[in-house]
């Protein structure tokens, strides 16, 4: 019983995973692309002009949108070819259409294209003889244009250069100082700082010693011419 039990257990488990990813696969399948149905009931009959347009559905979509439109026809005994399945999603230009759709008593007939528009117009165009009578399922598949985000360069950062400091260096002076005279110094050069006082003392004592031998020698002879 409890063997049973554990398999009964396990197989709902197991069904539950599988029904779990289902949905997440559905989900991601709708979110990339919507398919719109558009049906023509087959005892529809359109009548007009070579070429008249008769508007069957407006689809909203994204622009640059990837489309695939398929158009399955059930014809009945007569045919009438021309008939065409046009769609135009930024007017007035066509941009796809299915030919011929009513040529036979059935036919299938598929075209891609890309949107540049907001709205996909779906027309179902009269050939020469101007009647449609066919049934039509027309399936419209879109996907969303694929976003591509670029990120923006980082900003860019100057650095001033450093102030410059300049310091100017006064010119030097040269002064030549004018040799000693007679052992006096002028005004600096070699006797400066008083490197001459010594020498002219000297000089100075040896006059005074020779002015007085000068006069003993005279009072001298004095004396003895008068004796």
């Amino acid at each position: 019983m409890r063997k049973l039990i554990r398999e009964v257990v396990g197989t709902f488990v197991v069904l539950a995973i599988f029904a779990f990813f289902g949905y997440l696969f559905l989900q991601v399948t709708a979110e990339a692309a919507d398919t719109i149905q558009v049906e023509i009931p087959i005892d529809t009959i359109h009548r007009g002009s070579d070429g008249e347009l008769f508007p069957l559905a407006e689809i909203p979509v994204e622009v640059g949108s990837e489309c695939t439109a398929k158009a399955t026809s059930n014809n009945n005994e007569s045919t009438h070819p021309g008939t065409n399945i046009v769609i135009i999603t930024n007017a007035p230009e066509t941009d796809a259409a299915i030919f011929d759709i009513e040529s036979a008593s059935f036919m299938v007939g598929s075209v891609s294209f890309v949107t540049d528009g907001p709205i996909v117009a779906v027309f179902l165009q009269l050939g020469p003889d101007g009647v449609s009578s066919t049934g039509i399922l027309l399936e419209v598949t879109c996907h969303p244009p694929t976003t591509t985000t670029t990120a923006a360069p980082p900003p860019t950062t100057t650095t001033p250069p450093a102030p410059t400091t300049t310091t100017l260096v006064p010119p030097v002076t040269t002064t030549t100082e004018p040799p000693p005279i007679n052992g006096i110094d002028t005004g600096g050069g070699a006797c400066a700082g008083g490197a001459c006082d010594s020498r002219n003392g000297l000089m100075l004592a040896g006059l005074l010693a020779m002015l007085v031998s000068g006069l003993v020698i005279a009072g001298w002879k004095a004396t003895y011419s008068d004796e």
